[in-house]
């Protein structure tokens, strides 16, 4: 026994390697990756209609976790760029204020002179000069930090849009995707109705036969009828006289006696 499946094998064997000789490589592997795909088709196409609409309800439905993403997303980002344009508002307020003073302080400054009062305050111009140098840097420093915030707040401003835009994406994808199947959902319903029309199947032997035995009852019953009529006891016949009262008289007396 072990010997004749041994020598199937080797006939097998042999064979598969004589249509690879003559084929060659690459179309005997095309042909069985066709194969393949034939027999996968075949198997797709025992799958019922009604199973594959309802696995693409359920695919749509997987779509919603990342519109609720991509909404939480959106929400984040607009609610980042309101705090930074408030933040940034705020700086530059800040920094109109500062430059005022700072133009201001060097009003002052230009006017030579050993000391100044400010604010009911006596300043030498050395401590006028180190306060405008302070101030100047501290303004450097926020233009710095202005510029900076600008341009974060472009970027969050970029990301916003496109997150936007992703997600009206992501919505437009969707509702065409259940219009889409709604109306694969009518025309599978429709084409089920007509199969289900097509498939009622009347014996026509069997309506003639119908009619044939309602044609022989209708003539049993005419003939029932007349047989009845025929058999109905006949009457006497009885002369009526129809002559008027003048007739009558010319008889009895005769006609034109006063």
């Amino acid at each position: 026994m072990l010997g004749a499946l041994l020598k199937k094998w080797w006939v097998i064997g042999g064979v598969g390697a004589l249509i690879v000789g003559v084929l060659g490589i690459q179309t005997t592997v095309g042909i069985l990756q066709g194969g393949r795909r034939v027999v996968r088709e075949a198997v797709q196409d025992l799958v019922p209609l009604e199973v594959d609409l309802k696995n693409l309800y359920a695919s749509i439905e997987e779509l919603d976790p990342a519109i609720r993403a991509a909404q939480r997303q959106v929400a984040q980002l607009e609610v980042d760029v309101e705090y930074q344009e408030k933040n940034l508002a705020a700086l530059r307020e800040a920094q109109e204020k500062s430059l005022a003073e700072m133009k201001k302080l060097r009003g002052i400054l230009a006017e030579e002179r050993e000391t100044y009062e400010i604010g009911g305050r006596q300043y030498t111009r050395q401590e006028l000069d180190r306060d405008l140098g302070q101030r100047l840097e501290r303004f450097k420093l926020g233009d710095a930090e202005q510029k900076a915030k600008e341009e974060l707040l472009k970027q969050h401003k970029e990301r916003l849009d496109s997150a936007k835009q992703k997600l009206n994406e992501f919505r437009h994808q969707r509702e065409m995707l259940v219009a889409k199947a709604e109306s694969l959902q009518s025309q599978l319903e429709l084409l089920r109705s007509q199969q289900a029309i097509g498939s009622v199947k009347i014996d026509d032997s069997k309506m003639a036969s119908m009619q044939q035995l309602a044609e022989n009852v209708e003539r049993r019953i005419k003939v029932l009828a007349r047989t009845l009529e025929e058999e109905k006891p006949g009457e006497i016949p009885v002369d009526v006289d129809t002559r008027s009262a003048v007739e009558k008289f010319d008889e009895l007396f005769g006609a034109g006696n006063p």
